[in-house]
C-alpha cells in the first residue's frame, strides 16, 4: 500500500482486498465523485480538442466524442490503481490519462467532416459503418466495465 493512502485521506477503503471498493456507507459518494471527475475531464478535453483542432474535426460527432471520453476516463479511473498526488482525497491522474488516450485515438482515427474520402461507393460506406459499430461496441463495453467496478 502506498504511504499516505489510507481510508482517512481517500474515499476508497484500502483495507479491503480490492482497492477500488468504497468504504462502507460511502458507495454513493464515491460513485458521484467518480462521475463528476470523469465528466470534468471529458469536458476539459472536448473543449481543448474542439478549440485546438477546430470544430470541423469533431463535426456533428461532438456528443459521441464527449460520451466516449467520459466513459473511457471513468472506466480507467475506477480500474487503474491510484497514481499521482491526491487532490481532496481523489486520485485524478488515471481519469486524465485514459481520457487523453481516448482523445488521441479519436483524433487519429476520425476524419474531419467534408474531408475527401479515398474511395467512394460501397467500400467507403462499409468502412464508415464498421467504425461506427466499433465505437458503439466500445461504449457499451466501457459502460459494462464501469458497472462491474461498482458491484
Amino acid at each position: 500500500m502506498r504511504p499516505g493512502y489510507t481510508s482517512t485521506t481517500s474515499l476508497r477503503d484500502t483495507g479491503r482486498s480490492s482497492w477500488w471498493k468504497a468504504a462502507p456507507g460511502r458507495e454513493v459518494q464515491v460513485f458521484l465523485v467518480d462521475l463528476m471527475l470523469a465528466l470534468a475531464v471529458a469536458l476539459l478535453l472536448t473543449a481543448i480538442f474542439a478549440a485546438g483542432l477546430g470544430s470541423r474535426r469533431l463535426g456533428s460527432n461532438w456528443l459521441i466524442f464527449f460520451g466516449l471520453v467520459t466513459l473511457a476516463a471513468w472506466a480507467g479511473g475506477v480500474w487503474i490503481p491510484p497514481v499521482g498526488p491526491p487532490v481532496l482525497g481523489i486520485y485524478w491522474v488515471p481519469f486524465l490519462f485514459v481520457g487523453l488516450v481516448a482523445t488521441v485515438l479519436w483524433a487519429v482515427t476520425n476524419r474531419p467532416e467534408g474531408a475527401e474520402r479515398e474511395g467512394n461507393g460501397p467500400e467507403a460506406e462499409e468502412v464508415g459503418l464498421t467504425f461506427s459499430l466499433f465505437v458503439w461496441i466500445l461504449m457499451i463495453g466501457l459502460a459494462l466495465a464501469i458497472l462491474l467496478a461498482y458491484t
